[in-house]
């Protein structure tokens, strides 16, 4: 696709996204991860509810201007469909489980096809639209880690990394944990957190940075 085809895709999206505004309403929240303010502002309610309960652990004070947007409707229960290039978007992709993207120096569209849901990043803007086939057919996962793709590129855009695994410490720092799916990281940090230290969290995680020492010598 041509940069203006983005450009054009980006417009028509933010055009659904305020018509479906107009038809549920406006529902906005104030995150915090990694002193990075984010506003979630959704068309309808029943978004809001069904992402809150894995999200309110990070929910804070609405001060202040936020560094980032992310724009988030469903297409079935607002009636407003998706914006579409030539064809049908979803018709572009080969049903393999794969995330499809396609991007250019200003944005970045992905679609994450076992979810049916379509992100088109600006990150000169910090705005991520997000657009959900339908909520009813999201699979349970989603709702344990909602929004993790717009979160993930809006973060890094000031710093911060959104990586898969578990993070455990105490007040005087952290270690993180990584490895392949199944290897144990959960299993690890909830071994910890018997032992004593705090868990800061587990399965996806934001971190500025990362202190690497010389292990002591025996």
């Amino acid at each position: 696709f041509t940069a203006q085809e983005l450009y054009e895709f980006w417009d028509r999206a933010l055009a659904a996204f305020r018509h479906a505004v107009n038809r549920q309403g406006e529902y906005r929240v104030r995150c915090d991860i990694a002193g990075v303010p984010i506003d979630l502002v959704y068309a309808g309610a029943s978004l809001r509810e069904a992402f809150r309960p894995a999200l309110h652990g990070i929910e804070t004070a609405d001060i202040g201007v936020p560094k980032g947007q992310i724009l988030v409707f469903d297409s079935a229960s607002s009636g407003i469909p998706w914006p579409d290039f030539d064809k049908p978007i979803r018709h572009l992709i080969q049903r393999r489980g794969e995330c499809w993207a396609q991007s250019d120096a200003k944005q970045q569209i992905t679609y994450q096809i076992s979810e049916s849901t379509l992100q088109i990043y600006d990150p000169e803007l910090c705005i991520c639209i997000v657009i959900i086939n339908d909520l009813r057919e999201l699979p349970p996962w989603v709702f344990a880690a909602p929004l993790r793709t717009p979160l993930a590129m809006l973060l890094q855009t000031h710093g911060v990394q959104f990586v898969h695994g578990a993070a455990v410490g105490t007040e005087a720092g952290a270690v993180l944990i990584t490895g392949y799916g199944g290897s144990g990281k959960s299993t690890t940090a909830l071994s910890c957190y018997r032992a004593g230290l705090s868990v800061l969290g587990d399965d996806y995680v934001a971190i500025t940075q990362i202190s690497i020492e010389s292990p002591t010598p025996w």
